[in-house]
């Protein structure tokens, strides 16, 4: 979500629109700092409200500029306060973000706002986020109430993987947090935490992945906690600690490594207390 330079010429079109007749259509060029960005505004009615300070366009309200569009039933501006207010299918799509949404809010110099009943794309983190209410906060960052979060991409069916929680925080940097977290997979609930981090970056990052259990009547209770390290760009490696509590202790580890697009190799090697 992006509403720096585009917020701004939402509101120059307004104004400029608020005096044309019912079910107008404007397309002209902004200059002055917006270096001759096009904007387009194509309404059923464009009025004023509340003594001039409020600014309304109804009925099927598209605004573009370049290769962003906001849409929705309604939008309405606040001119004093620079709040801006879109109900009604919203739909914003930039090359950041697609957001689909019943009812939103901008706070458009601080570049802030909120979504109710939303479903947003995130396109550089490749996250698709659902949730009753999304909060975005200054810079690139979220927190979503009642929401999901999966970074597959199903066209039909359940995603491979989600995560639901009563709160998310997604700072669209380092660390996320989920708070009242379930994990699902295929929309099976397969694990519940109280609170967890998650990686938000798309580079690979070290870190501990989730452990296998197992029990047998040879070996006992099994416990098998992997930690994968993210080396460099051509190779990683996978370090995993082998606890059975009826044989014996031990480290697993394989080591990848890519030469070139065609060369490549893997490396494993075990140590078991025996």
């Amino acid at each position: 979500m992006r509403f720096g330079r585009f917020s701004w010429l939402i509101f120059c079109a307004l104004v400029l629109a608020a005096v044309l007749p019912a079910g107008a259509q404007v397309d002209f060029g902004i200059r002055g700092g917006f270096q001759d960005d096009k904007v387009t505004l194509d309404a059923d009615r464009v009025s004023y409200g509340e003594e001039g300070t409020e600014l309304r366009a109804q009925g099927d309200v598209v605004i573009g500029s370049g290769d962003t569009i906001l849409a929705a039933d309604q939008i309405s501006v606040r001119r004093s306060t620079s709040e801006a207010t879109a109900v009604g299918d919203v739909v914003l799509d930039d090359p950041q973000a697609r957001i689909l949404a019943d009812r939103a809010w901008f706070e458009l110099e601080n570049e802030t706002g909120y979504l109710v009943d939303a479903d947003v794309f995130l396109r550089d983190s490749r996250f698709h986020i659902t949730g009753k209410r999304l909060e975005k906060g200054v810079g690139q960052s979220y927190r979503i109430w009642d929401g999901s979060l999966t970074t597959c991409l199903c066209d039909d069916g359940a995603p491979d993987w989600s995560i639901e929680g009563d709160q998310i925080d997604l700072p669209l940097g380092g660390w996320g947090e989920v708070r009242g977290a379930t994990f699902k997979v295929k929309d099976v609930p397969v694990l519940y935490l109280p609170y967890g981090l998650f990686p938000v970056q798309r580079a690979r990052q070290s870190g501990f992945l989730f452990p296998r259990f197992g029990v047998s009547n040879s070996r006992g209770f099994q416990y098998v906690q992997p930690f994968y390290w993210a080396i460099n760009k051509s190779s990683d490696a996978t370090i995993s600690l082998d606890i059975e509590t009826a044989a014996r202790i031990g480290v697993l580890a394989d080591y990848r490594y890519v030469l070139s697009p065609t060369a490549g190799g893997l490396l494993t090697a075990t140590y078991f207390n025996e």
